[in-house]
């Protein structure tokens, strides 16, 4: 039976180190069989993996033409894990989307191998094919020193080989949730990269006592590392300093968080003591990691993103002595007369916030204003009112992505305010502007309008007409007229939310009675579909689980009747299959809401079944999905599931909303006969 490791217990990994020949293939497949042979692995797992190997190294020699390193490890839960090391910068050729033509009944090749020499870029096409196929993951991704690693994992999941098909369309979905990382400075990617990447190998060639538990960390990221280090690789190559990512963190992960915390300590005392030359990384890698693992540990359990909060380049430390808060009389008086604009209106709007703004621009003589805001979706920032911008330029920037490298981004996703006293500080730290529509300020003032949250509402930019310094008192001064226009923000959002909360609870009032006197289950389902798409979400749907515990699609709302229409065709294709949707079934299991707040196309591909499923999720969920039990006694009869547009999550208002729906739904189930044994 062959060993599944457990952590500590894994074989040790093996390295071969090849030069760019012909022959190389072949020792390497050799020097695997004998590992396989030692660690007694399944002669199916043999067979695949001496293919896959083959094309991993004939694409090493093809192509990088240089030296190679090949590392074989044994991962957790029986499998194999195979990595081609090589100092190629050029990426790999991707499989070919579609089957390439015949050769003809005239082809034929000589005996024994193919020379690698003669081979052509389309066979190295073929062979990445091949090793798609027969792997249960593979990819690849830059390193440290200016090459590549092209890897593959082969174990249980690759054992039926090229015609496997995914169990009912869903391949391992339920292990894995789709989270988005906003605007992340590469700066702290590559440099978190880099030090786990020496640290693993170091760890390796010393064979510290920490290597199992580095490996263990390995395996287990390397579902989130690889579209990390791959997104780092073309990013520096455009020259960009920030990043979105769309990944796919496993559920587990927290529980890797602790080993990975484990290795990095062990790690910082064996360098203390001088038996591991991997440096501990620096302060602000580690406060990124930290924020790392809150992120993900958060929509793991169902939180939205949030923007990271650290600067594209490391902050200059700032005066924060007692003379910022001293300001004078006028300066004063200025302030008084802003919040008694702000706060005596009788209809506030954008007409008010123009006027403050005005009111400004004249207090501190500057040339000109803007106030940007931070979208609902936290990862778009807006132009609002403005005072002296050119159309030009407010058309180009009216709306951008908060990952976009500019300085009203970084101070709304730092909190943060940054001050720009010529053209050269600014166009060395922001040289976009170098190639963009922009005013001519020689001097700039970013400052956010601070929230009640971690992450600022938006951002006061300010333009001098001539270069200047600027004090401790006027940072302060700005700072303080800014946060009497967040204060003005954050009541008209609570007045807003107010209003809103009213409308809907009279709605769910109404729902409430319809569903006391609902006469039939159907009508019951009927009115809680129609309540929560009207009410509460952008759409919906609800599954019935029937007496034996089959589970069946019976009907959805939507407030755009195509995507309604694309939800019912997707939802009645699996009905069809005999299949239940993920988020379905995990509710049912779990029998509490299941809330997933981004969706991105990997996490879709998991869940679809062929193109024409894909095609229909991407229609059908482009945003926030949530499901919800409707319990009989500890049973879920039904389950409610429901999307919202692109950019509006699942609030915790709604949540409450929608156990509110679904509980009314149950009483009244349970009203007309409907009991915990019917509910399956």
């Amino acid at each position: 039976m062959f060993p599944v490791p457990e952590e500590g217990h894994s074989p040790e990994p093996a390295i071969l180190r090849l030069p760019p020949e012909r022959q190389s293939v072949a020792r390497a497949r050799a020097r695997l069989l004998e590992l396989a042979e030692q660690w007694e692995c399944p002669e199916e797992l043999v067979d695949d993996a001496r293919i896959v190997l083959s094309e991993l190294m004939t694409n090493g020699v093809l192509h990088a033409r240089t030296d190679l390193e090949v590392l074989v490890s044994v991962i957790r839960g029986g499998g194999l894990r195979l990595e081609v090391h090589d100092l190629s910068p050029l990426p790999v050729l991707p499989p070919p989307q579609h089957a390439e033509a015949s050769p003809g009944l005239l082809y034929e090749p000589g005996a024994g191998e193919e020379s690698l020499e003669h081979s052509s870029p389309a066979a190295t096409g073929r062979g990445l094919s091949i090793v798609k196929a027969l792997s249960a993951s593979w990819g690849w991704h830059p390193d440290a020193a200016g090459g590549k690693v092209v890897w593959a994992e082969l174990g249980p999941a690759s054992l039926g080989g090229p015609h496997r098909e995914r169990a009912h369309g869903e391949l391992e979905f339920s292990g894995v949730r789709p989270v988005r990382l906003v605007a992340v400075p590469i700066r702290l990617l590559k440099g978190s990269e880099d030090h786990f990447d020496d640290l693993f190998r170091e760890l390796q060639m010393a064979r510290s006592e920490l290597a199992p538990t580095a490996d263990m960390v390995r395996s287990n990221v390397a579902r989130i590392r690889e579209p990390v280090r791959r997104a780092i690789w073309e990013a520096t190559k455009r020259g960009d300093r920030l990043l979105d990512l769309d990944l796919l963190a496993d559920a587990n992960l927290p529980e890797i968080f602790d080993a990975t915390d484990h290795l990095l300590v062990g790690a910082a005392k064996a360098a203390r003591q001088g038996l591991l030359l991997t440096e501990p990384p620096p302060s602000d890698v580690v406060a990124w990691r930290r924020w790392l693992r809150e992120e993900l540990e958060r929509q793991i359990a169902g939180r939205p993103p949030r923007p990271c909060p650290f600067p594209v380049v490391p902050e200059r430390e700032q005066d924060t002595g007692p003379e910022r808060k001293k300001l004078d009389l006028a300066r004063q008086s200025a302030l008084a007369e802003l919040r008694a604009l702000l706060t005596s209106a009788a209809e506030p709007g954008p007409d008010l916030v123009g006027t403050a703004l005005r009111r400004v621009v004249g207090f501190i003589g500057a040339r000109r204003g803007v106030i940007c805001l931070l979208g609902d979706d936290n990862e778009t920032v807006v132009f609002t009112s403005s005072v002296g911008f050119t159309p030009a330029v407010m058309d180009y920037w009216r709306s951008y992505p908060l990952s976009a490298d500019l300085p009203a981004s970084e101070a709304i996703r730092t909190g943060r305010p940054l001050f720009f006293r010529t053209f050269a500080e600014l166009d060395e730290r922001y040289p976009i502007f170098l190639a963009t529509p922009a005013e001519s300020d020689p001097a700039l003032a970013c400052v956010p309008l601070s929230g009640n949250g971690p992450i600022a509402l938006g951002c006061l930019v300010i333009g001098f007409g001539q270069a200047r310094d600027f004090s401790p008192r006027e940072t302060a001064f700005l700072e303080k007229l800014a946060s009497e226009i967040a204060a003005f923000f954050i009541r008209e959002r609570e007045a807003q939310a107010s209003t809103e909360a009213g409308r809907r609870e009279r709605d769910l009032r109404a729902a409430g009675e319809a569903l006391r006197i609902a006469k039939s289950r159907d009508e019951v389902l009927a009115i809680l579909v129609e309540a929560t798409a009207t009410s509460v979400v952008d759409g919906c749907a609800v599954h019935l689980v029937d007496e034996s515990g089959g589970v069946s699609f019976i009907a959805n709302r939507h407030r755009d009747p195509g995507r309604a229409a694309a939800v019912a065709r997707f939802l009645r294709k699996r009905d069809q299959l005999g299949e239940v949707p993920r988020l379905v079934r995990e509710c049912m299991r779990s029998c509490r809401p299941e809330v997933i707040q981004v969706l991105n196309d990997d996490a879709m591909a998991l869940a679809a079944r062929d193109d024409e499923d894909l095609e229909m999720l991407r229609t059908a969920l482009p945003g926030a999905v949530c499901a919800v039990p409707v319990m009989v006694g500890r049973r879920a009869m039904a389950v409610l599931t429901v999307a919202n547009n692109p950019g509006r999550f699942v609030s915790d208002a709604d949540l409450v909303a929608l156990q509110r729906l679904s509980g009314a739904a149950a009483d009244a189930l349970v009203r007309l006969g409907y009991d915990e044994r019917s509910a399956g």
